[in-house]
């Protein structure tokens, strides 16, 4: 690939009736110290999936000059997520809108 990134998403992450689309990636260069797993999540938020990246950190791997990553609390957001009101985008037919 392109500069020595590695597409970790092979899938389709956006379906619209009888299209099927490969939109959304996970482009990662150089994956040392860590170990990737992606996935797609049919989510239904938005008119795309999901994506689910698990990084497994070796400790035995040279130290990381530089921060690049933010580990976010995934059962915080889960609840945020059933929390919040999706009436407003689910009745909005622009999906621009929508988004807003």
């Amino acid at each position: 690939s392109s500069y020595g990134f590695k597409n970790y998403i092979n899938v389709p992450t956006r379906v619209c009736g009888d299209s099927q689309s490969c939109l959304d990636h996970v482009l990662i260069r150089n994956s040392k110290p860590f170990k990737f797993e992606c996935q797609v999540l049919n989510t239904d938020i938005t008119d795309h999936f999901g994506l689910d990246v698990l990084m497994e950190y070796s400790k035995e791997s040279s130290l990381i000059k530089e921060k690049f990553c933010k580990i976010l609390n995934s059962k915080k957001l889960n609840l945020q997520l059933k929390r919040a009101d999706w009436t407003p985008v689910y009745q909005c037919h622009e999906v621009n809108m929508s988004l807003s």
